[in-house]
């Protein structure tokens, strides 16, 4: 990461004790089928933790899910009110010195508590991790993020006042140091009904340093319920369309949340932050083209213009950090979308969005393509070692 320009934090105001304990809290709302796995998974940590479940007004039957495991754990059932409620309500209650937020649909490795623990550095604030990708059934399916790309390590204001975002992944894959979210918590509630860690991201960004913590210390599920993928649950039939859309729109809204918070922050703490954030974040600029592209009467910002989206994400995605091959499929498919009807716009922004959605010929392409770059790695690293040797 390159170095901030921005003053060091101010040394009285960071973090330098270690801590020693840990809390998990799961959230739950209408995840009957997952909650007991996610709370096993934190019951068979190596180093023991307080557990604290909050259902948040289920309907289904999670409330008897929960109950089965006893006085084992800590519970709370309330009036459903969102994630940020839940979250806010949990950590009230939460005593250790690390809090982990986990999503009740995910499952944490037996070992992440201890991990974390010994692996903190003194001022961290934040601590991001690899997932381990399953579906309903716990089948993996990789790791998430993919390599080669990588999560932000140090100081990541920079990039936060300059886009809106940084480097990291969803909210099980995070661990927070208690006496930072003090300083930022409860979390706005009305706001944050989802996507809660677009709020704790940020917000403990300005408070210290974040750790890249080089350890799959976690299981991200993926499934037809998934609120992070825009595309969750669409089916290409009749009315895929119009879900589809409505998805991009709901990540366009959460998107100007986090941007909100940024520039709260960035105020509360005395920094310069761009006026257009998000016009240098490549996702951001997707979800708009794409929202336009599938249903351009319920478009939510007016005065947007594929052509001049689609040139905007092209160059934002192609200064991205993701592999080049990747970002190559991406801006091919984008530009073609913008070319074709709605209906074949969604199928070729679906390719972009999981293997699965790919025809096999496409797939097979693509692992050509992937084939060819490995090889060439592969002549570069042995004439690096031919010459080196000599």
């Amino acid at each position: 990461m390159k170095k901030s320009l921005l003053p060091a934090f101010p040394e009285e105001r960071l973090f330098f004790e270690r801590p020693h304990s840990a809390s998990i809290i799961i959230n739950n709302y209408n995840y009957a089928t997952f909650v007991g796995e996610a709370i096993k998974s934190a019951l068979a940590q190596t180093h023991p933790a307080q557990i604290i479940v909050v259902d948040d007004g289920s309907t289904d039957e999670s409330r008897a899910v929960i109950q089965k495991f006893g006085t084992r754990i800590e519970t709370v059932f309330k009036s459903n009110g969102g994630q940020a409620s839940a979250l806010n309500t949990g950590f009230t209650r939460a005593k250790g010195g690390i809090i982990f937020f986990l999503d009740s649909d995910d499952l944490l490795e037996p070992n992440a508590v201890a991990d974390i623990l010994s692996v903190w550095r003194v001022g961290t604030v934040l601590a991001h991790y690899p997932m381990t990708i399953i579906d309903a059934h716990n089948t993996e399916h990789g790791i998430t993020p993919g390599a080669p790309a990588r999560l932000a390590d140090g100081d990541v204001r920079n990039e936060l006042l300059t886009t809106g975002s940084f480097a990291s992944t969803t909210m099980s894959g995070m661990a927070f140091f208690r006496a930072a979210l003090d300083r930022v918590m409860p979390m706005p509630e009305r706001s944050f009904v989802y996507a809660a860690d677009g709020y704790l991201l940020r917000a403990m960004a300005f408070l210290g340093p974040v750790q890249y913590v080089e350890l799959r210390l976690a299981r991200y599920r993926l499934h037809d319920r998934n609120d992070s993928d825009p595309l969750s649950g669409v089916m290409l039939n009749a009315d895929a369309v119009h879900t589809a859309s409505a998805g991009f729109r709901k990540k366009i809204r959460y998107s100007q949340n986090e941007f909100e918070t940024t520039k709260k922050f960035a105020e509360i703490n005395a920094l310069p932050v761009v006026p257009n954030l998000g016009e240098r974040h490549a996702d951001f600029l997707g979800y708009r083209l794409f929202s336009l592209l599938l249903d351009p009467a319920h478009h939510p910002i007016a005065g947007d213009r594929r052509f001049n989206l689609l040139r905007r994400y092209v160059v934002r995605r192609w200064l991205s950090s993701w592999p080049l091959r990747r970002r190559a499929m991406a801006v091919s498919l984008a530009a073609t979308a913008a070319l074709v009807n709605s209906s074949s716009a969604l199928r070729l922004i679906s390719w972009m969005h999981g293997t699965n959605n790919r025809p096999q010929w496409f797939r097979n392409l693509a692992a050509l393509l992937r084939r060819k770059a490995n090889a060439g790695l592969h002549v570069n690293r042995v004439k690096e070692d031919q010459i080196l040797s000599l």
